[in-house]
């Protein structure tokens, strides 16, 4: 992600929290779905450690943060995988 309006090379606190929540996000999705597509999902995202990676840009293209997520990491999957 590019942050056009961002000059300087460090994020702000609440904004570095926010990309760290973002791979866990997508782990909530499968919340309400069929108990057989959730378990599938399941099975892939810890056998195959799927990972969701975050870099956050200045408007000049300068890294300022980066973040990877092991979804089946994520709190929220083992609440998931507990049902």
């Amino acid at each position: 992600m590019k942050l056009t309006t961002l000059a300087d090379n460090q994020l702000p606190a609440e904004i570095q929290s926010h990309v760290r929540q973002l791979g866990c996000m997508q782990v909530d999705q499968l919340q309400g779905q069929e108990p057989d597509l959730v378990k599938a999902y399941i099975a892939v995202l810890e056998e195959d450690q799927v990972s969701s990676s975050y870099t956050i840009q200045n408007k000049f293209g300068k890294a300022v943060f980066e973040h990877k997520q092991i979804l089946a990491d994520c709190p929220n999957f083992m609440t998931l995988s507990q049902l």
